[in-house]
């Protein structure tokens, strides 16, 4: 029989299958996951998109933990010019509960996802990337059904921000100009044979090849400013991963400028699960009041800091004094394997810009005009800088060896989900499956004013904000994907029930 070697979860089962396929090649936990990180960002049209990025926190044996930083930077360095909000389409749409962005060529930040997924496999992966890229090949060349979770979005989007492009807007509506219905097959032009060059030629068909003069062409027609230096001056960023000790764990997650993995943090410090056994009364209580300090803390001081760093550390400073006793759309994928590899990688486009650029079959993101993670001033911004991020990514080791890749998708809820997930298993004995299950709160604003939403299940009683509870699990609230592994109990591969993704153990 042949032993399990890795462990996989993913936003989708075309990307958690193609990364099993990966890994039956040989492939490691960082093969794996990057295979299933290109396939969603091709098979989840107005989640997620080829042209948007993200981070990958990896976990080595005997190396300390990284993130590599591959998220969307502004535009304009080789024109000076930075759009404003006024040249870009505002949109507004009931998703969510209502939400505006900002849209169009002018709304695109330089991407950064393919340089990040090739330099993992390149440092840290077993296979070449022709092979780590050929199943997204296979799926663009045929075709993919279009999942529920981005049914779900582009019921709301797919006439105002998909259907104004016209390579967009053929590819999810049919010929009577209807959006596709959930399983029928979503053709994209052009990709399949983007993908066989960036297969090819790697990421460089992409930032300085015959892919990026396509996009750049198009940007100059239709008044973007991402420019050809955007593209050729990118570079990947090694970082080292934010790390602190928790529940005999030691965690490891996106660190700064992205806020999400410091936004993590701090609510994992403001907690403290010692004595508990799961989600009684007092746990939903410092939830409450974790959520409402932290997210508070992060709406007022992180998304307007000019010092990112100086505020990040009052964060988790004052996290960690509440959590000693008696005080208070994206995808993603997690891949360990039996060699001590664990990979989590997040990926972004926003809510997308609507432009496939010409020829290419590569939707872009809307990074410029995504407004709740640009709360500075627009000239404020420089060319080059990298935007904010909710993004965590996050693997972590226990003191016995046991080694856990996790994320999620969810925006601004990203980390509530995680910090509900990794609490649940980390301090009050959950199987892993179990604390992903568990049902969640999250401090929202809308109308600019704090609620707290919650799911069924849990017992939010609060004076100090309106409460909106939901009637069942809703991807509203993340979709976790979670995997693990202990030399001596094996492998566990988690997935949300509240999205359509799937996880596996791959024996090869």
């Amino acid at each position: 029989m042949p032993s399990p070697t890795l462990a996989i979860a993913s936003s989708s089962d075309l990307a958690t299958q193609a990364g099993g396929v990966i890994a039956k090649s040989g492939g490691n936990a960082v093969d794996a996951a990057v295979a299933a990180g290109l396939v969603t960002l091709i098979t989840e049209p107005g989640v997620v998109a080829l042209g948007g990025g993200g981070y990958i926190t990896l976990q080595t044996p005997n190396e300390d933990p990284v993130t590599l930083d591959g998220y969307m930077a502004v535009p304009g360095l080789g024109n000076g010019r930075v759009c404003a909000p006024d040249s870009m389409r505002s949109v507004t749409m009931e998703y969510g509960g209502g939400v505006t962005t900002l849209v169009g060529h002018a709304s695109v930040c330089t991407p950064g996802a393919l340089k990040a997924l090739e330099r993992a496999v390149g440092d840290y992966g077993n296979l070449n990337w022709s092979d780590v890229v050929q199943p997204a090949v296979d799926i663009a060349k045929n075709g993919f059904p279009l999942s529920q979770a981005c049914h779900n979005y582009l019921v709301y989007s797919h006439d105002s921000v998909f259907g104004v492009c016209p390579a967009s807007a053929k590819a999810l509506h049919d010929n009577n100009g209807r959006l596709l219905n959930v399983g029928d097959t979503v053709f994209v032009e052009n990709l399949a044979d983007s993908l066989e060059l960036i297969a090819s030629q790697g990421s460089s068909a992409f930032y300085t090849g015959a892919i990026a003069n396509l996009i750049i062409d198009d940007m100059r027609v239709n008044n973007g400013s991402l420019d050809a230096k955007d593209l050729s001056d990118y570079q990947v960023i090694l970082r080292p991963a934010l790390t602190f000790d928790r529940m005999g764990w030691t965690i490891a997650t996106n660190p700064p400028p992205a806020v999400g993995g410091a936004t993590l943090a701090a609510l994992l410090l403001a907690i403290e699960p010692e004595g508990h056994q799961g989600w009684d009364s007092v746990m939903v209580k410092q939830m409450l009041q974790a959520q409402e300090y932290v997210l508070g803390f992060r709406r007022e001081h992180l998304d307007r800091a000019s010092d990112i760093k100086t505020a990040i550390d009052q964060l988790l400073a004052n996290a960690a004094n509440m959590g000693k006793p008696g005080s208070p759309s994206t995808v993603h994928t997690s891949a360990v394997d039996n060699n001590g590899y664990a990979c989590a990688i997040t990926m972004s486009a926003g809510y997308g810009s609507g432009v496939i650029a010409k020829e290419t079959g590569i939707w872009l993101n809307n990074t410029l005009g995504e407004l709740e993670l640009n709360r500075k001033a627009a000239n404020s911004l420089q060319s080059g800088e990298r935007m904010m991020s909710n993004m965590a990514p996050t693997v972590a080791t226990h003191e016995n060896g046991t080694i856990l890749s996790i994320g999620s998708p969810g925006a601004d809820r990203i980390t509530t989900a995680l910090a509900h997930t990794l609490v649940g298993y980390l301090g009050l004995g959950l199987d892993l499956t179990t604390a992903v299950h568990q049902p969640r709160l999250h401090l929202e604003w809308y109308q600019d004013k704090p609620r707290f939403a919650y799911e069924p299940g849990l017992e939010v009683t609060t004076n100090s904000h309106p409460t909106r509870p939901t009637r069942e699990l809703s991807m509203y609230f993340g979709g976790v994907g979670a995997v693990s592994y202990d030399r001596e109990t094996g492998f566990v591969a988690s997935k949300d029930p509240r999205r359509a993704g799937s996880a596996i153990v791959v024996a090869t």
